[in-house]
């Protein structure tokens, strides 16, 4: 089932609360600019983390995966970890332009309060320090 995922664009931040669920999901209704999408999980217990990718090309109409252990200290640890599989994946091929679908709810949180204040501070700075 693929309902309430949450969506890091590259130019901005996204929420997506109502993808229909099915057999399959059309990315390219998703956002129509983006060549290639990662979907990311994770599961988490005792310390163990369990860390999925998915990466989905709309060109080539192909998907390729990457999985792996690693060990987190919390659920939320996981996801981030996850999610940085990917990023670290589009870098490695050359993507500049990406979307990053994720169910970490937490996550997605943080992202949408830490960004703007980061963003914020560095206007600050430019325009007053420089």
């Amino acid at each position: 089932m693929v309902a309430g995922f949450l969506s890091v664009l590259v130019t901005g931040l996204q929420y997506y609360e109502d993808i229909p669920s099915q057999d399959f999901v059309d990315f390219t209704t998703i956002n129509p600019d983006l060549e290639v999408i990662y979907c990311t999980d994770a599961s988490w217990e005792n310390g163990v983390a369990g860390l999925a990718v998915v990466r989905f090309s709309k060109s080539s109409d192909s998907w390729f995966y990457r999985i792996q252990l690693s060990s987190a200290t919390s659920a939320l640890e996981a996801e981030i970890q996850a999610i940085h599989m990917a990023l670290s994946w589009a870098m490695e091929e050359d993507q500049k332009v990406i979307g990053v679908l994720s169910d970490s709810l937490g996550f997605m949180l943080c992202v949408g309060i830490i960004v703007p204040l980061i963003r914020d501070l560095l206007v600050f700075l430019m325009r007053y320090l420089i």
